[in-house]
């Protein structure tokens, strides 16, 4: 997948960092889309270290570089707007298959949100405690939003 992102603009103080990103996917997903990320607490880690934007359909760890960052405690949330083209997982992957949604039923704006919790502990650990969603994805009878909980566990280095 071919993915190009910006970030726009970028706020900070001692306690809290507000960054404004952009992006264009050519891929399994094609679109382009627009949003913002927050944090809010004792922040230690660097802001390229936190991307909670960067996930399709499943959660992706924050980048494990940060060289084991202690006492962090953060708050963060937040939002972004989907411009869809083409979705494989939902329209057929270029290729014939039975369980396919035609590009007339599919939306073309997704909205998506995430608000969660992360922690640093032992030095090198973080735990992040979180809920994400997003807008319906086709139109039709069984079109809903769709939301999820999450717990993730990771090791920087």
């Amino acid at each position: 997948m071919l993915s190009y992102g910006v970030q726009d603009k970028f706020y900070a103080s001692k306690n809290q960092q507000l960054k404004f990103e952009y992006e264009s996917n050519l891929g399994y997903i094609t679109d382009v889309n627009a949003g913002f990320s927050w944090r809010w607490g004792k922040i230690r880690s660097p802001w390229w270290a936190f991307n909670p934007y960067q996930s399709k359909y499943m959660q992706q760890s924050m980048p494990i570089f940060s060289g084991g960052v202690k006492d962090e405690f953060y708050l963060w949330a937040g939002s972004r707007l989907n411009l869809r083209f083409y979705n494989a997982l939902l329209q057929g992957q270029f290729r014939r298959s039975e369980v396919t949604v035609s590009s007339a039923d599919m939306q073309r704006l997704v909205a998506e949100y995430w608000f969660g919790v992360t922690g640093s502990f032992a030095g090198y650990y973080y735990v992040s405690a979180f809920l994400r969603g997003h807008t319906d994805e086709f139109n039709g009878q069984n079109a809903r939003s769709a939301a999820w909980i999450g717990l993730v566990l990771s090791r920087t280095y």
